[in-house]
Formats: structure tokens, C-alpha cells, sequence
């Protein structure tokens, strides 16, 4: 515990930093550390002279320790962030983007497999290192990640691990001004993957070929389950059903099960036990089961697709290997700290990246509140149950902070959904990895465990069609004070305040005679369909006289658009709302505007 203010505080910088690291916003970023610098240090400073000068001797050198580790913190993130936006600046590739289309021949070095695109214009998308970029014919050394977008043959030819030269325009992504989108119009290979990175391809494939042969469940949740890649997103073999698949996921979003179909600690772990045994039936030296354990790590991690949650993983289990070589039980907490602040310092980036969170937070709630919760639970219930209750419980807690601020909604039955799931989820898990490794090695035992593995996700589809379809199952999250002020405003015949809520801003020709009490802006709301439990509705209306960022989920190609109050005139609900609570005409188009702005149709 010594250690985490010092992790919170590098966290609190280089989230602080995400919005200033520009180019244009070096000034700007370090006078923000400089100030939060300064701000610990005279907090540390006041306490260390309460110490000196006061009888309040222990708590403020207590209180003196905790912030001068924050501050230490707070430094080395601000220094991170700082190091970062710089060498970011300072990457061709990066600054051509920033004005536009750069068409240009790039040497490109893939990092993570081929996935199927999502955008209509692509048929394959894949991660990226720039190494090398020849722009208005200057060649020129970068270090940029990118995505690199490219359809037809040249998404037959990409393995990870090799090095292509592309022709093609690098851009700034529309939903992720950092993001550089490198589309391809030609590409050809100029170094080849290494062996070892052609056989995880090749292991890989024949996996995919062996999933293929099962039911819609088994093809979307197995290959998830086994290596983190959903099966609707697997490039080569028969496309799955896609209405099924974002169903399923969907389902599990709102059923709060959605990590299971992503890698986590949990593959390491079993690696880790399965080396553990092995090592105690085979008498093992202590040395040379640490090297079994670093090199199985290693091999699942080639094995995996990358992610920020695969690397948390990673470094905790080294740090694990190093508590067993030094003959000491392992501090989950101590190495999560040290893990965050290894990851934060070589790129300040993940502190905004919700996978990272996700996966740290969890970490964070299962090494805080899991002992207690399972000691307390354990006087009424099994031992098994009190640990998969606590560790639920725990993991529950800590992440639902980060969940609401990807979705603002709580989902009420995320604990029962999980207790649900995780007597399957391992042996999933484990039967997926011997059907991978069984596919190459031994190809008739590997449909075997394929078969096994799917049926032990079969429960992870019943939960989420138990429990992500339910009308109660998530409670919409009140975006901002205001919303709650201006929701107490509405009619009786409104939503109730805990309902999806957006405010807008009052432009100049909006009269601001239907602001709420106490002067809050109203909020944008709007009548659910029949049996819709209040989700939001269809992107085919837009809204005129706020802007707001737009969602991914609406397929909305700019990073602004303009939202505001939903409603349509086929439902009648809507409309006698409208009717009741508006004095303006209604829209040629059809709908019924709402405190005096004018809808617009647009295509979808």
C-alpha cells in the first residue's frame, strides 16, 4: 500500500495530460504539471512543518510520507507525459496527419494480427509501428503506431511480425484525433515475420479453421474465451452471423459479463497453477521452474492478441516469478503499483485507455476488499462460494466507477450474471488452449476440446440472454448536476431524472424561457418506444443547436455532430408529450419540435 500514491499520483498526471498532448500544447501541459507539482509539494511541505512545529507528530509525518510519494508521482508522470507529447511532435508521420490526408510511401511494421474492419471502406484493419516515411519525396525515421487499413490481397499477405512498404494516405482518425488512420492502395512485403511469429499465424489459423465448425455461440464466444478475438471479428474462414454476434455482445454488455470474452490475468494464472504442478510432480529446482513460468508467459502472450490488458497481465507475472525467486509470498498490491508505473512511464497514453483501467481497477478491488468480503462471507456459505462471491463483489466495486463512464448506466445484475459464469469460465479457458495448441499438434483431439470448450460457454450466452435482455437490468446513469436539477423541472409525464439524459447548451437564437428552476438548462429527453425500456432512439434524427461528440454506435463519421431532443411522430406518446409541453408548429419532416428547435432529417 506504501506505493500507491505514488501510483495514483503518475495516474492523476498523465490523465491530466491526455487532453494537452498536442503539439501545440507543450506550453500548456508543462505549466499544468508544473502546478500540480507545486501544489503537492507546498501540501507536503505544510505537513512536514506540522510535524516540526506541532504535537501532531505521527499523523503528519504519515500524512508527510503520502504526499511526498504523490508528489513523486505527480513528477514522474508530468515528466512522462511531457517526454511523450515531445518525441510525438517531433514524428513526421504525426505531424503530416495533423494537416490532413499525407499520401506518402510509409515502412510499416505490423504489431497484432489482421481483424476484420469496421468501416465499409475496408476490408481489414491491423496495428502498426511506422518505422520509416518518405513524404513530398524527403525519406525520414518515425516512430508512430497507426492503423493500418487495406482491402483484397493485401489483407491476404499480413502476418504479425512483418514489415511492409505501403503507398498510401496517413490521416487522423475521425472518432480519435491521436489515432493516425494508414490506408493502404498498394503494399508489398519487405521483410518477413520471423519464424516463431509465422507459426503463432499458422497456429492461429488452424485454431479459427477448427471453431468454425461450431454452433453461432461456440464460433463467437470460444475464440474469444481462448484468445480475446471475437469470432465476427476473425478475418479468414466464414463470416458469422453478424445480427447474432452484436446481439450476443450487446447482451453481455448489459449483463455485465462482457470481460469474460476479453484476455485478463485469468489466463495467467491458470498458466502459472498448471506450471506450479507440473513443477511439484516433476520436483523441479526453484530457478528452473521460474524460467517454466516466464517462458509459457511468454509463448500465451505471442499467443494472445496485444492489448493493454495482456501487458498488465504480463508484468504482474513476472514481478510474481521474482517474489518466487526471492523466496517471498507475492504482494498483488505491491506489484500492481509497480506495474502501473512501469506501464504509465513508457506510455503516459494508457491512463486513459479503458481496457488498462478496467483491468487495473479490478486487480486493485480483489487485492483491497477480497479478504475481508470472503472472510465474512465464508461464516454463511461454502469456501468456493465466499471467493467466487468476493472476488466478484470486489472486482464489481471498483470497476463500476470506469463502466459508467464508458456507458452511463449501472447494470443490476452483473454479480448474479458472474456468479453465473465463472465455474465455466476456466475450463473454457483451458479447453480453448488445448484445442489451439491440439489443432497444430494433434488435429483430430482438437474439435474434441473445441466441442467441450463451447459447451462451457454455452452458460455464457444463457446469462446474457438471462439477464442483458431484462427491462430492469440497468439503471441509465444522470450525466451532471444540472441533469438532475432540470429533470425535477420536467413534467410528471417526462422520464424520471435517472433516465439517458443530455443537456444542451442555449445557442443564441434559442429563447431561454423554458429553462428549469433555479436557471438549469432543460435536458435533452426523449418519449421510450413501447417496450423499448427508454434506449436510445434511431440516429435518423438530428437536431440542430448543440453540438455534442458523437457516438460510435450511431455510425456517425465526424468527431462532432449535432444532437439534440429525440422524438418522432409515429409514436403517440411522443407526440401528445410534445403536444402538452410545446407551443411551436410542428416540422414539415414529421416531428414534433421540442422547446422551439427544429428537427432536420438526416440519412442514417
Amino acid at each position: 500500500m506504501r506505493l500507491l500514491p505514488a501510483a495514483a499520483g503518475m495516474w492523476t498526471a498523465a490523465l491530466a495530460a491526455a487532453p494537452l498532448m498536442q503539439p501545440h500544447n507543450t506550453r500548456i501541459l508543462i505549466t499544468v504539471a508544473a502546478v500540480l507539482v507545486c501544489s503537492v509539494g507546498g501540501m507536503a511541505l505544510a505537513a512536514w512543518m506540522a510535524h516540526v512545529t506541532r504535537n501532531h507528530a505521527a499523523f503528519a509525518r504519515r500524512a508527510a510520507t503520502v504526499l511526498m510519494l504523490a508528489l513523486a508521482g505527480l513528477l514522474l508522470g508530468a515528466m512522462a507525459a511531457v517526454t511523450h507529447t515531445a518525441m510525438r511532435a517531433a514524428d513526421p508521420v504525426y505531424a503530416a496527419s495533423a494537416q490532413g490526408a499525407a499520401l506518402g510511401i510509409y515502412r510499416v511494421r505490423t504489431t497484432a494480427p489482421a481483424l476484420r474492419a469496421n468501416d465499409r471502406e475496408a476490408d481489414c484493419a491491423v496495428d502498426v509501428t511506422v518505422e520509416q516515411a518518405v513524404l513530398d519525396g524527403v525519406q525520414q525515421s518515425a516512430h508512430a503506431s497507426a492503423t493500418l487499413q487495406a482491402s483484397g490481397r493485401v489483407c491476404a499477405m499480413i502476418e504479425q511480425g512483418a514489415r511492409y512498404t505501403v503507398h498510401g494516405t496517413a490521416q487522423r482518425a475521425a472518432w480519435d484525433t491521436a489515432r493516425v488512420i494508414l490506408t493502404a492502395h498498394t503494399a508489398t512485403m519487405h521483410e518477413a515475420a520471423m519464424p516463431w511469429w509465422h507459426g503463432i499465424e499458422t497456429l492461429r489459423a488452424r485454431f479459427f479453421a477448427v471453431t468454425a465448425r461450431l454452433d453461432d455461440q461456440g464460433r463467437v464466444l470460444v475464440p474469444g474465451v481462448t484468445l480475446g478475438l471475437l469470432g465476427q471479428d476473425i478475418l479468414t474462414g466464414a463470416r458469422v452471423d453478424e445480427t447474432y454476434a452484436r446481439q450476443l455482445e450487446e447482451r453481455c454488455k448489459q449483463a455485465g459479463i462482457m470481460h469474460v470474452m476479453a484476455v485478463s490475468g485469468g489466463h495467467y494464472a491458470l498458466i502459472a497453477r498448471l506450471c506450479t504442478i507440473i513443477g511439484a510432480l516433476a520436483r523441479l529446482p526453484r530457478g528452473v521452474l521460474a524460467m517454466l513460468r516466464l517462458a509459457t508467459a511468454g509463448m500465451l502472450t505471442m499467443l494472445l492478441v496485444p492489448g493493454q490488458s495482456v501487458t498488465r497481465a504480463l508484468v504482474m507475472g513476472v514481478f510474481a516469478v521474482g517474489y518466487a525467486l526471492c523466496k517471498r509470498p507475492c504482494q498483488t498490491m505491491h506489484a500492481l503499483c509497480w506495474t502501473t508505473m512501469f506501464a504509465l512511464l513508457t506510455d503516459p497514453t494508457r491512463a486513459a485507455n479503458f481496457g488498462f483501467a478496467l483491468s487495473c481497477s479490478a486487480v486493485c478491488g480483489i487485492a483491497m476488499m477480497m479478504p475481508r468480503i470472503q472472510a465474512w462471507c465464508a461464516r454463511w456459505m461454502p469456501r468456493g462460494a465466499a471467493q467466487a462471491l468476493a472476488m466478484t463483489v470486489s472486482a464489481q466495486v471498483f470497476t463500476l466507477p470506469v463502466q459508467i463512464l464508458i456507458s452511463p448506466q449501472v447494470p443490476l445484475w452483473s454479480i448474479p450474471a458472474n456468479l453465473m459464469v465463472a465455474p465455466f469460465t476456466d475450463l473454457a479457458t483451458i479447453t480453448g488452449l488445448l484445442a489451439c495448441l491440439c489443432a497444430t499438434v494433434c488435429p483430430p483431439v482438437a474439435p474434441m476440446f473445441a466441442t467441450v470448450a463451447s459447451w462451457c460457454t454455452r452458460p455464457i450466452a444463457l446469462a446474457a440472454g438471462l439477464f442483458g435482455t431484462a427491462d430492469d437490468g440497468c439503471i441509465p446513469w444522470a450525466q451532471g448536476a444540472r441533469v438532475c436539477c432540470s429533470c425535477s423541472a420536467r413534467s410528471p409525464s417526462a422520464l424520471p431524472c435517472s433516465s439517458h439524459c443530455t443537456t444542451c447548451t442555449p445557442s443564441s437564437s434559442w429563447s431561454a424561457a423554458g429553462a428549469g428552476a433555479g436557471g438549469c438548462t432543460p435536458c435533452i429527453q426523449w418519449t421510450p418506444h413501447a417496450g423499448g425500456g427508454g434506449r436510445r432512439p434511431p440516429c435518423s434524427w438530428t437536431y440542430h443547436g448543440a453540438t455534442a461528440r458523437s457516438e460510435h454506435a450511431c455510425g456517425l463519421s465526424n468527431d462532432t455532430a449535432t444532437l439534440n431532443i429525440w422524438q418522432h411522430t409515429t409514436h403517440p406518446a411522443a407526440s401528445s408529450s410534445a403536444a402538452a409541453t410545446n407551443t411551436s408548429t410542428a416540422s414539415p419532416h414529421g416531428a414534433t419540435p421540442v422547446n422551439g428547435l427544429t428537427p432536420t432529417r438526416t440519412a442514417n
